[in-house]
């Protein structure tokens, strides 16, 4: 937002545009998967679902832009993101996995991977506490610690979701054979 309070509409293009390239390259990715799996019927099915969903996404980033980002300051509703992001992490333990990965709370039709919740989440309460505490940024002891405690706690429970650490260590095996290979 501007400082007139109105939306920065070039900067809303750019975005918007990016989001529909990537829902282009949705379909150029997934195009003869859907024709496999509608029986020819259509190769568009990824794709008007991606397009729904970055719809979606464009509606939710034009009123975020709309927000009085003010109410950020308020330590309650930072501390209830922070914990509502800490229990949905804590809750993927508690349901069946998806596609052999147990990183999704599925309810119904919806679907939920509580890291992406957690991506705003440490920001927004990172942002607060750093401006909060504005006079001491830097300090060890009373700025940076905490924010490092933050960090490490949702990280690490990101971390912990079960099948990542087996996804992270099968990436790292790739990586290592992918190197000797190249080298030898």
């Amino acid at each position: 937002m501007t400082k007139t309070g109105k939306t920065d509409w070039f900067l809303f293009a750019i975005a918007a545009g990016l989001a529909c390239f990537g829902a282009l390259m949705v379909y150029s990715a997934s195009a003869m998967i859907s024709l496999r799996e509608t029986q020819n019927e259509t190769q568009f099915a990824y794709f008007y679902k991606q397009l729904a969903f970055t719809v979606a996404g464009l509606l939710v980033m034009y009123v975020a832009s709309r927000v009085d980002y003010h109410i950020f300051n308020n330590k309650h509703l930072v501390i209830g993101i922070i914990a509502v992001s800490a229990i949905l992490l804590l809750a993927v333990f508690g349901f069946s996995p998806i596609n052999g990965a147990r990183r999704w709370i599925r309810l119904g039709g919806f679907s939920l991977q509580p890291s992406e919740l957690t991506k705003i989440a440490l920001p927004v309460f990172l942002a607060w506490f750093l401006t909060r505490n504005e006079d001491s940024v830097g300090e060890l002891k009373s700025t940076v610690l905490p924010c490092l405690l933050a960090l490490i706690f949702l990280g690490g429970l990101v971390f912990i979701e079960p099948d990542l650490f087996k996804h992270n260590l099968r990436n790292v095996d790739h990586y290592f054979v992918d190197e000797v290979n190249r080298i030898g």
